[in-house]
């Protein structure tokens, strides 16, 4: 199966989960492009098309959602799937449903979060070096969620979610 990974990143998250998924499905011929980078061929040239990209200060990144818009047509016909990196898990499924959108959703083979990253040390610029810093020690002093009971714990990249798709992404077309 030829299988398009597209994926739009800033920090490299969103590369690693895209490395990460074509490594779950070595079986198949993988293609990964990233956007603003690489020349996006004609996505039926592919049996299964997936595209993601960090979601960032509770937005998609810009050429995630040029590409989204410039090949709505492409997308709908195509088999596809979808995902996000996002370090705030109760908020992806929001996140998914904003970027991709009802038509999208409402074909693909999977829509996903893959989690995300909080490290000031990706951060290009002072602003988001000082955003994530204040993440991060809100997460440090009050945990991650609203419920008292949940463990204190930094976001991270969630490899069980990036398997999950893998598996969605083999199974045999229907």
């Amino acid at each position: 199966m030829k299988i398009a990974v597209i994926y739009a990143t800033k920090t490299g998250t969103s590369r690693e989960c895209a490395e990460r998924l074509g490594n779950c499905l070595q079986r198949h011929e993988v293609s990964l492009f990233e956007l603003g980078k690489d020349n996006i061929p004609s996505l039926s040239d592919f049996d299964t098309v997936v595209a993601g990209g960090a979601v960032r200060f509770g937005k998609a990144d810009k050429r995630l959602r040029r590409f989204l818009k410039e090949r709505k047509d492409e997308l709908n016909t195509a088999r596809a799937g979808y995902f996000v990196c996002c370090a705030f898990a109760d908020l992806a499924e929001e996140y998914i449903k904003d970027t991709f959108g009802a038509e999208l959703l409402g074909r693909a083979i999977f829509a996903a979060n893959f989690g995300g990253e909080l490290k000031t040390s990706k951060q290009k610029n002072i602003f988001a070096k000082l955003a994530v810093r204040a993440m991060i020690n809100d997460i440090e002093e009050n945990g991650d969620s609203d419920d008292e009971s949940e463990a204190r714990v930094m976001p991270g990249i969630v490899p069980e979610a990036i398997a999950g798709a893998a598996e969605k992404i083999t199974k045999t077309k229907g």
